[in-house]
Formats: C-alpha cells, sequence, structure tokens
C-alpha cells in the first residue's frame, strides 16, 4: 500500500515537472518575440536620423529623379519596367521606385522610410532563417541583432539607390527559408516552387542574387542530403535563370566599360591580390567598423606593383585557409553551422572579389556586406553559444560584452546615417578620407545645383591636379558660364573635347558660352553637332532655333521650334520662342496658337501673355490684347503694365 502511494506521488511530481516544463517552453518561445520586438525598436531609432536625409547625386538621379520608367504607374508604364531588364535588370526595384513615386513624388522623406521598412523586414528574415537552421532562439536572435545595426549597414539604407539591396535581400532570404522548408517538410513541391519564385524576383531587384543557386548545394550538405543527379536536377531551373541574368549582365555597357578600365590597369594576377585585400577588408571592418567610405577607390600601381598591404592580405588569407582546412578535417560539433556560416559569408563575396570580372569601380563597398555578413554574423554567435555551454559561469562577461558592442555599434550607424545627409557631407566624407577625383567632381557638381559656383570650382580644380578628366573641364566650364567667365569656359569645354571628342552636353555648353560672346556662327555650328550626336535631344533643336532667330532666318527657326515640340509635346519655352519667330513674319494668328500653347502648360507664363497681348493687338483684338496685359501685370510684367498704360486706358 505504501509503495502503492508513493508510485502514485511519483507519477504527481513527474506530472508537475513537465506541465513546469512547457509553461517555461511557452514563456521562453513569447520572449524571443519581445527580444526580436526590441530588436526592431532599436534599429528603428538607430536609423531615424536617416529619414532626415536627401537626395544625393550618386544614382539617385539614374533610379528616382530622372527615372522615367517609375513616372508611369500604368499597365503601359509596368509593362515599360518589367523590359527595362533587358538595359539594367533592375525592373522589381524600379517598381517599388514607381510606388513611391505614386505616394511621394520627389518627396525623400518616403523613399528613406521604405529603404528602412525594407530592413526591418529583412531582419525578420534574418532572424527565423538561423532559427529554422539551429532551432536556438538566442542564437538567432543575436545573428538578427548584429545584422541589424551593424555601421555598414547604413550604405544598404540610408543610400536611396540601395533600395535594390535590401529588396534582393528580402526575396533571397525567403527562397532559402522555403527551401529549407522543402528539405524539412519531405520535399513537398509547393516549397520548391515559393523558393524559385522568390529566387526570381530576387534576381529581378539586383543581379548580386544569381549565386544563390551554388548556396543551395551548402543547404543540402548542411541537412546530409547525399549528392547525385537528383540534386542537381532540382537546380537546373535555378541555375538557367542565374545564366540568363548573367549573360545580360555582361553585355551592359557599363559593366563592359568597367571591366575595360580595369583589364587596362591591372594584369591577370593582380586580382588576386586584389580579392584578397577586399576580404580581409570586410574581416577587419566587421569587427572594428572605423574608415566607412562610399568610395574605396583601387589602388595605384608604383614601378608595376600594388601597394605592401596587397600582398600581406594574401598571405594572411593563405594562413586562414591552411588553418580552416586543419580545423576541418578534426570533427567537432557544431563543424558544419561553421562551414555553412564561411560559405554564407564567401559566396556573396564572389562576385566583388575582383577575381571574376564582374566589373565595379570600387576596390570594396559596405553594400556588398549586407547579406554576405550574415555568415560572419553566425559564426561569432555559433561561438558565444558553444562557449556559454562550455562555461556557463562566463556567460554574464560574454553578455556584457555583447551589450557594450550593440551600444558602439548603434552610436556609430546612428552618427554615420548623417554622412548620407545630402551630396555635401556625403562628398566631404569621402574626400576626407580618399581625395579622389569622382569624389571632387560629384561634391562640385552638388554646389553647381545650390549656384556655388565659385566653391565648385575649387573642387573641380582639385580633381584636375589628380587626374584630368573630361567631365571636370566640362563640369568646370559649366561653372564658369555660369559666373559670366565666356572665355575661360570656351576654354575648359575645348579641354574636355580633346579627351571625350562625342559628349554632346559640351557641345551644348560650348554653344551657350559661344551666344554670350555673340559667336552666333560658331554656336550654330555646335548645335549642329549635338543633333548629329543626338538626334531626339529637343533642347538642342529649341536652342539652335533661338540662333536662326538671332541670324533672322526665321524660317529655319520655325522649323526647330516645331522639331522641339514634336520631341516633347510639354516644351513650353519651345512654343513661346515659336510664337515670338511667328510675330515677327506677321503670321499673328499663329503667333497666338503658340502663345496658347505655352499659357496652356504653365498659366504663369507673364511673357506669353505679353506677346500674346501683342500679336492680339496687331489683328486689333484690342479687348484680348488688354485682357492678356492685364494678367501678365498681375503675374508682374512691367512691359504689360507699359502696354496696358499706353493702349488701354
Amino acid at each position: 500500500m505504501v509503495n502503492k502511494q508513493k508510485a502514485i506521488k511519483k507519477k504527481q511530481i513527474i506530472k508537475y515537472n513537465s506541465s513546469k516544463n512547457i509553461v517555461n517552453t511557452n514563456k521562453t518561445s513569447i520572449y524571443k518575440y519581445y527580444f526580436l520586438i526590441a530588436i526592431l525598436i532599436l534599429t528603428t531609432f538607430v536609423f531615424s536620423t536617416s529619414l532626415n536625409n536627401e537626395f544625393t547625386n550618386f544614382d539617385d538621379e539614374k533610379y528616382v529623379y530622372e527615372n522615367n520608367y517609375i513616372k508611369d504607374f500604368s499597365f503601359h508604364g509596368i509593362n515599360e519596367i518589367f523590359k527595362s531588364y533587358f538595359k539594367d535588370e533592375l525592373p522589381v526595384t524600379h517598381l517599388s521606385f514607381a510606388i513611391d513615386y505614386k505616394l511621394w513624388g520627389l518627396n525623400p522623406l518616403g523613399y528613406h522610410i521604405e529603404n528602412l521598412f525594407w530592413h526591418l523586414l529583412n531582419i525578420i528574415l534574418v532572424f527565423f532563417l538561423i532559427r529554422l537552421i539551429t532551432k536556438k532562439d538566442n542564437l538567432a536572435l543575436i545573428v538578427a541583432l548584429l545584422f541589424a545595426i551593424h555601421p555598414t549597414r547604413c550604405e544598404s539604407v540610408a543610400w536611396i539607390s540601395e533600395r535594390k539591396d535590401v529588396l534582393y535581400t528580402f526575396f533571397y532570404l525567403l527562397s532559402l527559408i522555403t527551401y529549407i522548408y522543402y528539405i524539412q517538410k519531405q520535399y513537398k513541391l509547393k516549397y520548391y516552387f515559393l523558393a524559385f519564385i522568390f529566387f526570381t524576383v530576387s534576381i529581378l531587384s539586383k543581379y548580386a542574387a544569381v549565386i544563390l543557386p551554388f548556396f543551395l548545394f551548402a543547404i543540402d550538405y548542411y541537412y546530409n542530403r547525399k549528392f547525385n543527379a537528383k540534386l542537381v536536377l532540382e537546380k537546373i531551373p535555378f541555375i538557367i535563370i542565374s545564366v540568363v541574368s548573367t549573360t545580360i549582365h555582361f553585355i551592359l555597357p557599363e559593366v563592359i566599360s568597367s571591366n575595360n578600365i580595369i583589364n587596362a590597369d591591372y594584369q591577370y594576377y593582380d586580382r588576386i591580390f586584389l580579392g584578397s585585400y577586399a576580404l580581409m577588408y570586410y574581416i577587419f571592418e566587421l569587427i572594428l567598423p572605423l574608415k566607412l567610405s562610399l568610395i574605396h577607390p583601387y589602388p595605384l600601381k608604383a614601378n608595376n606593383l600594388l601597394p605592401i598591404e596587397y600582398y600581406i592580405s594574401t598571405l594572411v588569407i593563405i594562413l586562414i585557409i591552411s588553418i580552416l582546412i586543419w580545423l576541418f578535417r578534426k570533427n567537432f560539433k557544431y563543424k558544419k553551422d561553421y562551414i555553412l556560416g564561411i560559405i554564407m559569408f564567401i559566396l556573396p563575396l564572389t562576385l566583388v572579389l575582383h577575381i571574376i570580372p564582374f566589373g565595379g569601380n570600387i576596390i570594396v563597398g559596405e553594400r556588398y556586406s549586407y547579406i554576405s555578413y550574415i555568415g560572419l554574423f553566425f559564426i561569432l554567435s555559433r561561438l558565444y553559444c558553444n562557449i556559454i555551454d562550455l562555461k556557463p559561469n562566463i556567460k554574464i562577461y560574454l553578455s556584457i560584452v555583447l551589450i557594450f558592442i550593440t551600444a558602439c555599434f548603434s552610436l556609430i550607424t546612428y552618427n554615420r546615417n548623417k554622412v548620407w545627409k545630402n551630396s555635401i557631407t556625403l562628398w566631404t566624407d569621402v574626400i576626407e578620407k580618399y581625395p579622389c577625383v569622382i569624389a571632387y567632381n560629384n561634391r562640385g557638381t552638388a554646389k553647381m545645383l545650390l549656384k556655388d559656383y565659385t566653391s565648385a570650382i575649387n573642387d573641380f580644380d582639385n580633381a584636375i591636379i589628380i587626374k584630368p578628366d573630361a567631365y571636370t573641364y566640362f563640369s568646370r566650364g559649366v561653372s564658369k558660364l555660369n559666373l559670366k567667365d565666356y572665355r575661360n569656359a570656351i576654354e575648359d569645354i575645348n579641354k574636355g573635347l580633346l579627351l571625350s571628342p562625342d559628349d554632346f552636353k559640351a557641345y551644348d555648353s560650348r554653344a551657350n558660352a559661344r551666344i554670350q560672346t555673340g559667336d552666333y556662327e560658331g554656336s550654330l555650328s555646335d548645335y549642329n553637332k549635338v543633333i548629329s550626336l543626338k538626334p531626339d535631344y529637343a533642347i538642342a533643336y529649341n536652342n539652335r532655333g533661338l540662333i536662326y532667330f538671332n541670324l533672322k532666318k526665321y524660317t529655319e527657326a520655325i522649323k526647330d521650334y516645331t522639331k522641339a515640340i514634336e520631341l516633347d509635346p510639354n516644351f513650353e519655352n519651345a512654343y513661346s520662342n515659336l510664337g515670338s519667330t511667328k510675330g515677327m513674319m506677321k503670321d499673328y494668328i499663329g503667333s497666338i496658337d503658340a502663345f496658347t500653347k505655352a499659357i496652356q502648360i504653365n498659366n504663369k507664363n507673364d511673357i506669353a501673355y505679353y506677346f500674346r497681348g501683342f500679336s492680339k493687338y496687331n489683328i486689333k483684338d484690342l479687348k484680348g490684347a488688354c485682357e492678356d496685359w492685364v494678367i501678365a501685370t498681375q503675374l508682374g510684367n512691367s512691359q504689360s503694365a507699359q502696354m496696358l498704360a499706353t493702349y488701354c486706358k
């Protein structure tokens, strides 16, 4: 009887402990989401400084404010966006910008909010990916935390044009997650197809996603899948998409151009040293992100040799590889986690380590580490958890270290976002670290937009000292043109044309300068050259029409204005100029029609009202003329006020 009572009591204790464990497990399960939410809140605060930033003059014009693809959010417009894949491979990115443009116009706040939104979603996906692989909440949370706030994230989040980075990463991670589900759920095809769809969308967001099929083999290795024909056949659809995208990528003009520059300046064996240096840079910046910069220029060679650090980096990489080979020959716990982390780190970087000639105009870039660092964060987090498992008594000390690192990274990131405030602050930061031609040129261009031409000229002077460049001469010439230093402006543009004789914008600028010096024939010659180089350039036809007008060749002027309007039906100035020219030829009805078109485009055009009034006066429509002069006077036209006083008393 006593033994029976003891057995019953023992069962009750076991049942109680079991229910207690379930409660504790549930609490732990809930706590992980609290921690994840805390990470998201911290990230939002850390990146809040990016929300005050403006557009910059480095690709933002290409992807946003000069991007015609995003301005037509209709079925036709979306169709054109996806056709753009064969020009720059970024239709999904263009589509996201089109949505922003529809919602926000050219207010940069909306674009920054969406970049941050995608980064927050990526943090969530990183957490679920690592948790899916390891079944460890704490490990996944640490990886998500480091991914969220590391200072190298700034370039991908604070730079509007890098929307492609956060977008492709989102779909890349979704593809990995669904592929793992495909393995874990006994190869259910719906997960396979989802993985393929997400991969396709990822590659339509940014070309860098082409490496994903090779990482799928690493996932297979991690889950002990036997390497056979079936395994390879699974990847064929993914590989086909990668091959097609790579083929298109290699025929893009900017890729061909950048490859030609690299191949001209560096021998093939130099790529080994360039790649080794880049790899060491990413490892070093993970721990000490101290020299962050938008531009990290290629090194200058002296006596056909690279700087010494490139050769040292190669030796260090060889040593690291040797140690890893020795280490992985042994069997130890979580060995596969470390191998997977290394592959996760290295594979995305293979496209930008310069060993494979995929183009690019910088030796390293923080944005390239956005997805790659997940691998290193995974390795560090696994190491952190392993040490705690072996020596639980030092958990408190390691936690303090993690909190300290979190605080440091958060502070650096918070302040780094401010560098992206505008083009001036961005390029000033680059110049402080790497005083290079592109930085001086772009800061000078930004100053030109602010009409600070004298300061812009100083930047262009510095760029020319480093390396004479056609763009720099052209830009300095335009700055001098705006300062009415016409002779020196023409001289600079001439120097630029010696280096780049087919730049239509240079001829356009020189034509403007020649007009100011009274050299109409020289200006006419330049506009003829512009039109021969770019026949669809409406501004050139309008400007050449002005030359013909000044030379009293009104018939030729009318032909050019008409062509400009044909190319750009909303060209307000072309309509006004056409109206003036027809007025000079006493075609007052035609003149009135042209000025009316200009007013329909811009009802604040006081000059159009004034001259239309003149044409109406010449056909004896005094009432209509006076009405136009009244409006022009209200808009601030003093000549109209005089006409009112003289003819409309």
